[in-house]
């Protein structure tokens, strides 16, 4: 993951700052998402409002672009990669 900082998280270390509280999404809130799929390959584009808190440092609500690309494996899809651009308006 790419965070709307720079900052590059594995799955293990995003998951780890959530589980201990590190970062609190307290609105995730995304609006349509526009999905491309070719054969096992996947592209999700859609705008989302974020309101988090990293560090204890809470965020005003923002808005952001995100990118999520998947792979299908098995029966089900992982995401691959995952980028969050904020918005400026």
């Amino acid at each position: 993951m790419i965070t709307p900082s720079g900052d590059s998280l594995s799955k293990e270390e995003h998951l780890q700052h959530v589980a201990s509280g590190e970062i609190d999404y307290v609105v995730w809130d995304p609006e349509e998402i526009d999905a491309r799929v070719r054969d096992d390959v996947a592209c999700l584009r859609y705008r989302s409002t974020i309101k988090i808190i990293v560090g204890g440092q809470e965020f005003r609500p923002d808005r952001y672009w995100h990118t999520d690309f998947y792979e299908k494996r098995g029966e089900g899809w992982q995401v691959v990669w995952s980028q969050a651009t904020r918005i400026v308006t």
